[in-house]
């Protein structure tokens, strides 16, 4: 009977202390497991801007995977213009490994009083590809699964749009490689908190 009660007290135990480590995540592991595998949406009313001047391009959501780099008017939209020419040559690499199979999508949300600023550093930094301008915060609540937290707010989805991985590949090398992996062979499934 004292051997019945131990075990009994000691799966209780166990169970308890189980669930009392699910309750301690953090919130970036929340905002994480909310934005893994959720669908992102592209909402139709996106200005899609070719260095600070309005663009339409037809086919350009179509490829297999796509790099969603995406920053909110929380963030220095300004300051993250500067990331651009590492962005380019990330992309001139990608590009002549994987051609078409990536596409790299940025999505910017500034503040209606930055835009014209921002218009402006788009121009004078010569980055020459798309950028979509998300004014009226449409892309936000269409896909309110989206992170406040920056470090996650680069994600990959496939062709379904669904996230399949989430990480800058600017800001680690291990990133880096395993997006390659995952493009090459559609094999890693995510990487930061499985």
């Amino acid at each position: 009977m004292k051997k019945l009660f131990y075990l009994v007290g000691s799966v209780l135990m166990l169970l308890m202390l189980c669930v009392s480590c699910n309750r301690n995540t953090t919130p970036l592991e929340e905002s994480y497991k909310k934005l893994k595998y959720s669908k992102i949406t592209f909402p139709d009313d996106l200005q899609l801007t070719l260095e600070g001047k309005d663009t339409v391009m037809n086919g350009f959501l179509d490829s297999e995977f796509k790099l969603v780099v995406f920053r909110d008017s929380m963030s220095c939209n300004q300051c993250y213009v500067e990331t651009f020419p590492q962005w380019d040559k990330l992309m001139c690499e990608f590009d002549s490994c994987y051609g078409k199979r990536l596409q790299f999508v940025f999505v910017l949300s500034p503040l209606q009083k930055d835009e014209a600023d921002l218009r402006l550093n788009l121009q004078v930094i010569g980055f020459r590809h798309p950028i979509y301008l998300d004014m009226k915060r449409s892309f936000q609540r269409s896909n309110p699964q989206l992170p406040r937290e920056h470090s996650l707010q680069v994600f990959l989805v496939d062709k379904e749009n669904e996230v399949v991985m989430i990480g800058d590949p600017l800001t680690s090398g291990d990133m880096r490689q395993l997006l390659k992996k995952k493009i090459q062979n559609n094999s890693i499934i995510d990487n930061l908190f499985n």
